[in-house]
């Protein structure tokens, strides 16, 4: 068991099924890239490590290695786009910022967050005539520069022309999305190509094979990263469920506490809105084929950044980048996962593998068992591995380079595990 926390500090508690199961290092993994949730104020934030820095940075790499709730959107909305703003209100230039992000859920988030920040800098009435931040902060999902792309380059070529700056942030999209998204290499080239003639500031709390990528082409200069270990000063204590016993865990929250549960998937969803009904909201990725319109809607689970039911039942996709502020929240509960097969799946995630590679090396961990020995299907196989948030698909390793080599493997089909 843990040590007895001291409840004085943290505002969210976390529940573990298991607590015996794994280190604490391994349960505080979990919840790594989660909502952020009312941050420790004695932490240091981007804006504090970044300083001055910004207002002196040449076209090329910059990389915010922050964990989430650092302020790394807080940085480039009120430090940033604001000094660009005062700049152009005194005559001084007029360069602009080109903001993308992978989802709408946090392209729709990011909006609000600049009109805010634009009402508190001006005022409403100025806000409304002007719409300063507006001009000086253009926001976009990568998507949009994907389909400029492919449809129309002299449009792409124009968008970019404006902007001094541009921010790629949740950058691990460019790497997790790119096994089941085929385009999220046009993202990468060009945001590579614009380091010549703007300044690229990519920013992720879990973007270290990116930036391994990144660095592989170019070296990123030491006085252009800045980092930020993730905060986990806010988590008393994690629990994980299982199936039989969550029930039970909720029904022991008190009443005035609020909840927020991840889930597996979108089948896992309509379970608990089969229990639960209107009692609870239920979100996963707009995006979602199957489940993203027959579950709430972002705005209905969380708005103003407060949860709109006492009880929130989601998938990781409510972890990139969508912001909770909201004291009554005090659990967050995740299913339970074995530490060995943890372990080995983020060693080997967006790897590419041979399927007898990857299969064994699953199977090894003897937490599932064949049915009379027999192997299972990929799909079978991902049935199991849905509690993990990762699946087996097959794709195309993309990578120009690889180990300082042109990557000979390019075109071959590999398997890889890539989470969802």
């Amino acid at each position: 068991m843990f040590p007895p926390s001291d409840r004085s500090k943290p505002i969210v508690k976390a529940l573990l099924a298991y607590p015996d199961a794994g280190t604490e290092a391994d349960h505080l993994e979990v919840l790594r890239g989660v909502a952020q949730v009312m941050p420790d104020e004695s932490k240091h934030y981007v804006p504090d490590i970044v300083g001055e820095d910004f207002k002196s940075w040449e076209n090329g790499r910059v990389i915010l290695d922050c964990g989430t709730g650092c302020g790394k959107n807080e940085f480039i909305i009120k430090k940033l786009a604001g000094w660009l703003v005062d700049r152009l209100l005194t005559g001084e230039k007029n360069d602009t910022i080109l903001y993308l992000c992978p989802l709408n859920s946090l392209h729709a988030e990011m909006i609000r967050r600049r009109m805010e920040a634009e009402i508190a800098d001006i005022g409403q009435e100025a806000a409304d005539e002007t719409h300063l931040y507006k001009d000086a902060l253009v926001i976009q999902t990568y998507q949009h520069i994907e389909k400029l792309c492919r449809n129309a380059p002299d449009r792409l070529k124009e968008s970019l022309s404006s902007p001094k700056y541009i921010v790629a942030d949740e950058c691990h999209y460019l790497t997790d999305f790119s096994t089941y998204n085929i385009n999220t290499y046009l993202s990468l080239e060009v945001l590579q190509r614009a380091e010549k003639d703007h300044v690229v500031i990519y920013m992720s709390a879990t973007g270290g094979q990116v930036y391994e990528m990144l660095n592989a082409t170019t070296e990123t200069p030491p006085d252009r990263i800045y980092t930020l270990p993730q905060n986990n000063a806010h988590i008393a204590r994690m629990y994980f469920y299982a199936r039989d016993n969550l029930e039970m865990i909720l029904h022991d929250i008190p009443a005035d506490e609020k909840a927020v549960i991840f889930m597996s998937g979108g089948d896992d969803l309509v379970k608990m809105k089969e229990l639960f009904g209107d009692a609870a909201g239920y979100y996963c990725s707009e995006n979602n084929a199957r489940y993203g319109k027959k579950l709430d809607s972002l705005e209905d689970c969380i708005k103003d950044r407060m949860l709109q039911k006492r009880f929130l039942f989601t998938t990781k996709a409510i972890g990139m980048g969508i912001e909770i502020k909201d004291r009554t929240l005090k659990q967050s509960i995740s299913p339970y996962r074995m530490p060995v097969l943890v372990d080995w799946i983020k060693e080997h995630l967006n790897q590419p593998m041979k399927w007898k590679y990857l299969y064994t090396g699953i199977m090894i961990s003897k937490i599932f068992a064949e049915y009379r020995n027999r192997p299972m299907k990929p799909t079978t196989l991902n049935k199991k591995l849905a509690i993990y948030g990762v699946q087996a698909v097959l794709g195309r390793d993309k990578k120009r380079v690889k180990d300082g080599k042109a990557n000979e493997n390019r075109d071959v089909l590999f398997w890889f595990l890539v989470e969802f």
